[in-house]
């Protein structure tokens, strides 16, 4: 209530103040004549009020002229009134600046009592004046001055009530929305400012909107506010557009949209949602709405400030995405990357510091978009040159700390390190290249410089590095860099030309693509045919342009004299490096020139033997053998010596090999492939003959050439039985030609490599994958065979046992059902020791009892189901497991035998006789309960509640036995009666407990999630006594007739019937004495029979005794018969009740059942 006027209060402060202010312009400009329009119109006003009153006073009542003048009268009092209390408050002001503070004058108040009467009278006596709405519209508007505000409320839904078509409407809406929303009853005030808002041209539309928003924000249903402030903007900016005015309050609009937003508990529950935060920004903005701009600048801020400062970037960001050129984004900018600071992420903090670097330079986009808004590009310029600095200097340390990193790594972490390392200098390199431009003239500019073009070098800018370098290197600025500059610039170089060349701008050359410190160069020795002792002259090719250029940056660096104390050697390998490249496009004259250089003056530079190298190769491609002897004796005697004429042919072998792998790599598998064959045909001597091959057949599979590959795999077999590749070869033949459907070649080359590779690491693989192919090809005979063999030949191998246990399988698909058990007997006496072949060793044993029981091995099948449990048990194995069920079951079967025993007893003779067999009954309930709950330490979840059913139906069967006792003969009606209540009182608490025993079956079956035959039977057992907690939703259609009964009403479940046709005949003549002639009351058994319909259930109350009676003489077929109809019943309420019972019975680990 406090927060609803406090909210009015504000409202109507803000709609006061710009009242104010317009009301002072024009009463300044037109006061005076107001005034006196005023003091006119008031004088008229009165006059016409004592004119009413004098003819309402001197006039008796009329249907016209009485309603008309009472309605007059009533509004131009109330026009007076409101001019009075205006004028009042005038004084009031005055007054109140004009005295001190410490003086309390009351504030005017309004008094419309005369005018409420006039409407009162107006509409009490003249109920069908055609203008009563409006008089109830005024005597609820005067009510509301006064502070009656339910008074007025009941004028104003009298006005909604009565006149629907009233031009007061929707005005009346919206101010009983308003007294509601005083009175804090905000789910009426809600309906009612939904019906003010149905016409969008009332002028009451936007108010009553924004209203509406803010209650639904009041009464916490934050999604409608949202949606409600949202459109409320729309609406506004949607006038805006047309060139109508706007709405006033839209940025409180736009800020309460904002503050909902906020809200981290929409649900109430005192936990923060899941979709709070940004999550619900993003879900609730769209593309379409011109003001997003404005609502993301506010949550980011209102995020901001309650330290949501994770919410608070990801708006800004989302803000940056959406909406780069907004004004304020460099202002937003800033408070995210304090934002980062504060949530200690310096890192992500420096990162947002070059977005803003980045996004709003001079003639970008954002500068563009914001050219005229100079107080917008003020406070841009004022945040960039410090983010610049800043962030050039942070990102170059970051840089040099992950290339470090990177050099001491290795592997995947390597690269990781050298990606960030690369990403740093890059960010680095922007920071410096935009400072520079907007900062020339500093006196740090030299420095500056070199970090920039060693930023560009390292994020792999390599054309931008090489000029920055030149530019340092050639710098008036400044020479402590022109050494490194220089040098930098030839690496910076190397990489164009790597570049280049990976473009295919420029063919590779060795001498190109090479590291400038390289290791030994490999000299290409390759024979030819042509190869005689005639010269020839090698005809030097033109230079491309960067290749020359790679020249000159050497030469620059030489021709200055620079040197490197910490690189000795720098000099010499880059005269090497010029040399080289001459070497490599045939120049042999200078190329010579400056590799005789090397040699002479650097001859402990690790680069002398490469020039080396390159000189004599020189030599033998012009085949000027006399200066190829001359300076390989000079190079002897600096001890590089000649054996680089007798390593040639390896070099031409290992130029094939490198051939053949760079196109391997590449992909090109097919070329690749041949180069290795023509390696192998070309020197099929060579020690790596059977490594080409090899590589070769693997190249023709990755191209997918099969055939290829698998002639290509049977050379190596054949031409290099004793080599490595050999039994990989024959693997790869039997693997293809599996994969193509060749079955007889896959298993005839298995076999043959199982037995040429006896100990080889394929042989096990080879011998398997021999037998799954003779049964996958329904050779079942051989698999089996292969399959024994393998268990055999392998029995170390830890799949052993399980590839023997898959002979069964074999035998099973012949149906050779002997041979089946005769493995299983094998697989126990050879594996049955080991703990982890315990679970195949019980399914062996499983499925030896079904198949004595499907052959009607009677005898066996009692062996083998005790062999069954006694292995579960003598192995401790794990209740509740996917193999406990076999145990369950068997001792479960094993129960039926006495169960079915006990099923055929009958209470019959004389008294001493039928309490020997009551005796009996009773054992044998003991008994069996105790063995079915013996069961259940197996926990098989199915074979549990088949237990617990069977626990239950015992005490069914011994109950139903004790009411269906025949009533010795020479009774008195008396002594009948008591001995028939004498048994059921017996019998109902024997009964009782089966109820309470099915009951827990039936709650352990909902409880874990079983339907299966037992849950049925159950469910059909639980519905005969309490139908209404167990319907099985087909009770409407169930058969009522007196054989279905015993003599109180109790149904037996089918299976618990099993009477004879003789015992039945015996039963008829025993029960068959005339029911007229003993009336037998049923006792207490009466209350618990099942409920029939209701005209049955009348004519049990009238004639109980007779039909107990015929209930007790029912014959055995009859009762087969219901129960058979009960027993699809069950079925189909098991259909239609699987939200009861859900069918899951895979489940292995279970609790007790007791």
């Amino acid at each position: 209530m406090d927060e609803a006027q406090s909210h009015r209060q504000i409202q109507n402060e803000l709609f006061t103040i710009k009242y104010q202010d317009k009301s002072n312009l024009i009463e300044k400009r037109h006061k005076p004549s107001i005034d006196d329009a005023s003091n006119i119109e008031s004088k008229q006003r009165q006059a016409s009020i004592e004119r009413f009153r004098s003819f309402l006073n001197t006039h008796p009542p009329h249907p016209q002229y009485t309603p008309d003048s009472l309605y007059r009268l009533g509004m131009l009092l109330l026009e007076e009134q409101d001019a009075d209390y205006v004028k009042r408050v005038e004084e009031y002001n005055k007054r109140v600046s004009s005295i001190s503070d410490e003086i309390d004058i009351p504030f005017p108040q309004r008094d419309h009592r005369e005018v409420s009467a006039i409407f009162t009278q107006l509409i009490k006596d003249w109920p069908a004046y055609r203008e009563l709405d409006a008089a109830l519209y005024a005597r609820g508007y005067s009510y509301l001055e006064m502070g009656e505000e339910q008074l007025a409320l009941r004028d104003f839904k009298s006005i909604i009530k009565r006149f629907p078509n009233s031009d007061y409407q929707i005005e009346v809406w919206n101010l009983i929305g308003e007294l509601h929303f005083d009175f804090a009853e905000l789910s009426e005030a809600i309906n009612a400012y939904k019906e003010a808002i149905k016409d969008k041209e009332s002028k009451y539309y936007a108010s009553a909107y924004y209203k509406l928003a803010w209650t639904y924000y009041r009464n916490d249903q934050f999604e409608e506010a949202v949606e409600a402030f949202k459109a409320l903007i729309s609406y506004s900016d949607q006038n805006v557009a047309s060139g109508k005015k706007g709405f006033e309050l839209r940025n409180e609009a736009l800020q309460y949209l904002a503050i909902s937003l906020n809200e981290d508990d929409w649900d109430d529950d005192g936990i923060t949602d899941l979709n709070a935060g940004f999550k619900r920004v993003a879900r609730y903005l769209s593309s379409q709405e011109g003001y997003q701009a404005e609502l993301l600048d506010k949550l980011v801020n209102i995020f901001f400030d309650n330290t949501k400062y994770e919410e608070s970037i990801q708006t800004a960001l989302y803000l940056f995405r959406t909406h780069p050129h907004y004004r304020r984004n460099p202002e937003i900018h800033s408070k995210i990357i304090t934002a980062y600071e504060r949530i200690a992420q310096p890192e992500k903090a420096f990162d947002e510091r070059d977005n803003f670097t980045n996004v709003y330079v001079i003639n970008g986009p954002w500068y563009a978009s914001n050219h005229k808004d100079q107080e917008a590009l003020d406070k841009a310029r004022g945040l960039m040159k410090d983010s610049l600095l800043q962030a050039g200097t942070y990102h170059h340390e970051r840089a040099q700390s992950f290339r470090g990193r990177a050099e001491e790594s290795e592997g995947e972490d390597q690269a990781v390190l050298s990606r960030e390392a690369r990403s740093s200098y890059y960010k680095a390199a922007l920071s410096y290249q935009r400072y520079l431009e907007r900062y020339r003239k500093d006196d740090n500019t030299y420095e500056l410089l070199y970090l920039y073009a060693d930023a560009l070098y390292y994020s792999e800018e390599y054309q931008r590095a090489f000029k920055q370098y030149l530019l340092v290197r050639d710098s008036k600025l400044g020479d402590e860099h022109q050494e490194e500059s220089a040098f930098s610039a030839v690496l910076a170089h190397v990489e164009i030309l790597k570049k280049a060349i990976a473009k295919g701008d420029l063919q590779a050359k060795q001498s190109l693509v090479e590291e400038e410190r390289g290791g030994k160069t490999e000299v290409n020795n390759e024979p030819s045919d042509e190869e005689g002792y005639e010269p020839k002259r090698v005809t030097p090719e033109s230079i491309p342009t960067l290749a020359q250029q790679a020249i000159d940056i050497r030469e620059d660096y030489l021709k200055l004299g620079l040197n490197n104390e910490e690189d000795p050697y720098r000099v010499a390998v880059l005269k090497y490096k010029v040399g080289e490249i001459y070497m490599d496009y045939l120049n042999y004259e200078p190329g010579r020139k400056k590799l005789i250089e090397v040699i002479e003056q650097h001859p402990k530079s690790p680069v002398a033997v490469n020039a080396a190298n390159l000189l004599i190769e020189s030599y033998r491609l012009e085949r000027d053998w006399i200066a190829m002897a001359q300076w390989a004796e000079k190079i002897a005697q600096a001890g590089l010596g000649d054996e680089m004429v007798a390593q040639a042919k390896i070099w031409k072998v290992g130029a094939l090999f490198k051939t053949a792998k760079a196109l391997f790599d590449k992909k090109q598998y097919k070329d690749a492939a041949k180069e290795y064959i023509t390696l192998v045909d070309q020197n099929p001597d060579n020690e790596f003959a059977a490594a080409a091959l090899n590589n070769g057949a693997v190249a023709f599979e990755k191209a997918r050439m099969y055939d290829s590959a698998m002639r290509t795999y049977e050379r190596i077999f054949n031409q290099f039985p004793g080599s490595e590749f050999s039994e990989n070869a024959l693997f790869r033949v039997a693997y293809n030609a599996e994969r193509f459907y060749d079955y007889n070649r896959a298993v005839k080359t298995f076999v043959q490599l199982a037995k040429r590779y006896p100990n080889g690491e394929n042989a096990a693989d080879a011998a398997y994958n021999a037998a799954r192919l003779l049964e996958q090809t329904q050779d079942y005979k051989a698999a089996a065979k292969a399959y024994q063999d393998y268990a055999k030949r392998f029995s170390d191998k830890d799949n052993a046992a399980e590839v023997f246990f898959a002979t069964s399988k074999c035998y099973e698909k012949l149906g050779d059902w002997r041979k089946q058990i005769k493995i299983y007997n094998r697989f126990i006496k050879n594996y049955g020791d080991d703990p982890k072949q315990n679970d195949r060793v019980i399914i062996a044993l499983a499925k030896s009892v079904s198949i004595y029981k499907k052959h009607g091995r009677s005898r066996q099948i009692t062996k083998a189901r005790k062999r069954l449990i006694n292995n579960f048990e003598a192995r401790e194995m794990k209740p509740g497991s996917y193999v406990s069920r076999f145990p369950a079951e068997a001792s479960f079967e094993m129960i039926e035998v006495r169960f079915q025993a006990f099923k055929r007893l009958k209470i019959k003779g004389n008294m001493k006789q039928q309490g020997k067999i009551i005796t009996k009954m009773k054992g044998e309930v003991a008994g069996l309960t105790e063995d079915y709950s013996n069961l259940l330490k197996y926990k098989s979840l199915d074979w549990n509640i088949a237990a617990l059913y069977r626990i239950g139906l015992l005490r069914q069967i011994f109950a139903a036995g004790l009411y269906e006792l025949p009533i010795p003969a020479g009774l008195s009606i008396e002594e009948e009666d008591i001995y028939t209540t004498q048994i059921e009182e017996i019998a109902i608490p024997i009964e009782d407990e089966a109820v309470l025993r099915f009951e827990a079956a039936f709650k352990k079956a909902r409880e874990f999630r079983i339907s299966n035959e037992w849950t049925k039977k159950i469910l059909l057992s639980l519905n005969k006594y309490k139908p209404a907690e167990y319907p099985t939703f087909k009770d409407e259609k169930r058969l009522e007739t007196p054989s279905s009964r015993s003599n109180t009403g109790f149904i037996l479940p089918k299976e618990a019937v099993n009477s004879s046709p003789e015992e039945e005949e015996v039963k008829e003549q025993t029960n068959s004495k005339s029911t007229e002639d003993r009336a037998v009351k049923v006792g207490k058994r009466e209350l618990k029979k099942p409920q029939a319909s209701n005209s049955n259930a009348n004519q049990g109350d009238t004639n109980g005794t007779k039909k107990s009676q015929a209930n007790h003489s029912a014959p055995s077929n009859e009762i087969e018969a219901v129960e058979a109809l009960d027993e699809v019943k069950a079925s189909e309420a098991s259909t239609n009740n699987q939200n009861q019972i859900p069918n899951d019975t895979q489940i292995e680990d279970i609790e007790e059942m007791e």
